[in-house]
């Protein structure tokens, strides 16, 4: 009952937890806005769309975003642009720190871990020193005589305790006033966190003192805070692989339900960004992996440069992040998306095809198809549309909330 406490407690409390996160915390964010970032960060994303071009009439305002200078963040692009190097490091390291789990013995702290230098562990120490570790934690074995109330079975209790190697002494038999319950008190060898103290306690109960009550009518328990602590451990111990699985699962399925998607949470489970892209070009033979380049930059500049450089493409595919979670958002990201798209179409050999896609719940599909077509007449290319994308059928859209359906694309083809 004690652990089944604990359990509906801790529940309670990542219940509440969940509960203040999806409406409290939202709330306190929306009344915060971009206060709750740092100064550096304010104001930092897509282009504010009336703002004037800064590089010449032909070019799309840019979006300037403030330099990132936290430790974190370029720990976290280290980490994506050397996906092998972090992989095989960080399952090394968890391997090396796991490998105590082979050899894990779940217990409960007593006053013999507690640091030298405090009263409780220097009177367990004192305790253990004078009468033997095992006077720390004593077994009490209680027995109901039962209806005969046969007071000589507690001798062969007490000589049955005894003999064994790892019990030091047995106290006699205290019976109580109506003299139907007796106690005996068990002193172990080993100290009561010891494997030996816990192997006793099942032999007591499997074993000796079934053998010394048979035919008696009586019944002898095993008990004390020792063996309490055992038995919970025990208990937390078969069922901790199930809490593990549990826990897996109910992550697995929460990510599900958020992304209302499979493959997404399976994604960030296992792989980051730039292995799926690693994979996905191996998984294609007619990709040479040597042409692949891969490139840290802000897209807005790294496509400006290469329209300067005058290269081209026969195939552009552009999928940036989310720049209008919300309808709030959806003019600002109207810019940016027109701005990235008016790149790409600028880098296209005539006849190539242009992937351009949103995820952004802000933005409707038929404003996403307005701001293409505005990009490719400011780009000044005639182009028609090749297939219009969507969620797959595993990503349902509910008929109350229409902004689940914020994955559009459009694969566009120039003349």
């Amino acid at each position: 009952p004690f652990v089944a406490a604990l359990g509906y407690s801790a529940s309670l409390v990542v219940a509440v937890a969940v509960i203040i996160a999806i409406t409290l915390l939202p709330a306190l964010l929306g009344f915060a806005g971009d206060r709750v970032l740092p100064r550096s960060h304010r104001g930092a994303g897509p282009a504010n769309p009336t703002s004037a071009p800064r590089d010449g009439a032909d070019d799309p305002p840019v979006a300037e975003r403030a330099p990132v200078r936290s430790g974190w963040v370029r720990w976290a692009h280290w980490v994506a642009h050397h996906p092998w190097r972090s992989m095989i490091g960080a399952t090394v390291v968890l391997v090396f720190l796991a490998i105590p789990v082979i050899d894990m013995r779940l217990g409960q702290a007593d006053a013999g871990t507690y640091p030298a230098s405090t009263t409780q562990r220097q009177a367990y120490d004192l305790l253990a020193d004078g009468f033997g570790p095992g006077f720390n934690g004593p077994l009490l074995i209680t027995v109901d005589l039962g209806d005969d109330g046969d007071a000589a079975v507690l001798e062969q209790i007490a000589t049955g305790v005894g003999a064994d190697p790892d019990v030091k002494a047995v106290s006699p038999a205290e019976l109580n006033p109506a003299g139907g319950i007796a106690l005996l008190t068990a002193i172990p060898t080993s100290e009561p966190q010891a494997e030996a103290t816990s192997e006793l306690v099942h032999r007591l109960r499997d074993d000796i003192l079934p053998t010394a009550t048979a035919d008696s009518g009586s019944t002898a328990l095993v008990g004390g805070p020792t063996a309490g602590f055992i038995d919970q451990s025990e208990k937390i111990s078969s069922r901790l692989l199930w809490f593990i699985g549990t826990v897996v699962v109910l992550s697995f399925l929460l990510l599900m339900i958020v992304f209302r998607s499979i493959l997404v949470p399976l994604k960030a489970a296992l792989l980051n960004l730039l292995a799926i892209g690693a994979a996905n070009l191996a998984l294609n033979p007619q990709l040479d992996a040597r042409r692949a380049e891969w490139r840290e930059a802000d897209v807005f500049a790294a496509l400006r440069a290469l329209r300067e450089a005058g290269e081209r493409f026969d195939m552009v595919i552009l999928d940036p992040p989310k720049f209008a979670p919300s309808a709030a958002h959806a003019e600002r990201a109207a810019r940016a998306y027109k701005d990235i798209n008016l790149y790409g179409f600028r880098l296209l050999n005539p006849g190539g095809v242009l992937m351009s896609y949103s995820c952004s719940g802000g933005i409707g599909i038929e404003l996403f198809h307005k701001i293409v077509a505005g990009a490719a007449a400011d780009a000044g290319v005639d182009g028609r549309i090749l297939h219009r994308l969507s969620a797959a059928p595993d990503h349902p859209v509910g008929l109350s909330v229409p902004e689940g359906e914020y994955l559009k694309g459009l694969c566009c083809q120039v003349g």
